[in-house]
């Protein structure tokens, strides 16, 4: 099942439908309809860590909605549908030469965050994997209630697509974590 997650712990996730296997593409909630957040009117911002599978983080007024999804299409059209966005947010991906197959969908779904960021006239923000996550530890994301409840034991994309989104939270927006404290 799937779950919302806000300051008062994990809620289900209004239209949840049963969690895929870690074999299959997409897991987590959908975050794109507008006004599923506890604040509707708060800030809303989007966090990706991009990859053949791509991690997702919404903060929406206090509330938190982890997901996956596999592939660039879905982080494409998850970007076109979203709803409103106050910012964006990403795992930057360093790029060595030569760039392998497998690491170019990292880069079109980055692209493709900051045209929308661009396209919306809102800001984006960026972190290295090693910046997240030397900031950001597992046990501070599960004692906040920001784990994912897919039974990763990793925490798999969306741990680290959260671990992007309190770091943008902190950095940029430190009163809306002072408010929901």
């Amino acid at each position: 099942m799937t779950e919302k997650r806000d300051h008062r712990g994990p809620q289900t996730f209004p239209g949840s439908v049963a969690v895929p296997s870690e074999e299959d593409a997409d897991r987590g909630a959908d975050p794109a309809p507008e006004g599923r957040g506890a604040g509707g009117e708060g800030l809303r911002i989007l966090a990706f860590d991009a990859g053949n599978t791509s991690g997702t983080a919404l903060y929406d007024g206090g509330s938190l909605v982890l997901g996956q999804r596999r592939g660039r299409e879905a982080a494409f059209e998850l970007l076109a549908r979203v709803g409103r966005l106050d910012a964006l947010a990403y795992e930057q991906f360093v790029i060595r030469q030569p760039i392998k197959d497998e690491h170019a969908t990292v880069v079109y779904v980055n692209g493709a965050i900051e045209y929308e960021a661009w396209r919306r006239q809102i800001p984006f923000y960026r972190y290295t994997p090693a910046v997240s996550k030397r900031r950001i530890s597992d046990e501070l994301l599960q004692s906040l209630g920001w784990w994912p409840g897919f039974g990763l034991r990793t925490g798999g994309h969306a741990a680290d697509a959260a671990r992007i989104l309190l770091c943008t939270l902190t950095d940029h927006y430190p009163m809306e974590m002072m408010d929901r404290g």
